[in-house]
């Protein structure tokens, strides 16, 4: 038997604005709107099925909390429980720091994870290919 309407999602636009959001239900059944930060229907639609299946499988509120995260915490997380002994050596553990100091000196680490992650891929797609 299909589901009811009320616990698929839509992809829809707000007046004047070439943004796509998302409507869904939860788990709980609390209606949930977000902004898919793109004009692309296709991204759109992906992103509300990626929520739907997360909701499905009782992880939408872990994905949701991580998307919020900057990257600075999550630095700084990192840093205090899994780049120190004995998880990672002493010189594994200081050349995390140097590059957490490195990346903070760019001012990338205050942003959300999603930013981050759009400015390294567009910073590696800039560089050439190594060649062997």
């Amino acid at each position: 038997m299909p589901k009811s309407r009320k616990y698929e999602g839509v992809v829809f636009r707000r007046k004047e604005s070439r943004i796509w959001w998302i409507r869904y239900r939860d788990r709980n059944g609390n209606r949930r709107r977000e902004s898919t930060l793109g004009e692309d229907w296709n991204e759109a639609q992906k992103k509300l099925r990626e929520r739907l299946d997360a909701r499905d499988n009782n992880v939408l509120d872990v994905i949701r909390k991580g998307e919020s995260l900057s990257l600075n915490q999550w630095a700084d997380f990192f840093l205090e429980n899994y780049s120190k002994p004995p998880l990672r050596m002493e010189k594994t553990h200081e050349v995390n720091l140097r590059a957490v100091k490195h990346l903070k000196s760019t001012g990338l680490l205050g942003t959300s994870a999603r930013r981050s992650s759009l400015a390294c891929r567009r910073c590696f797609s800039l560089q050439p290919p190594l060649v062997q």
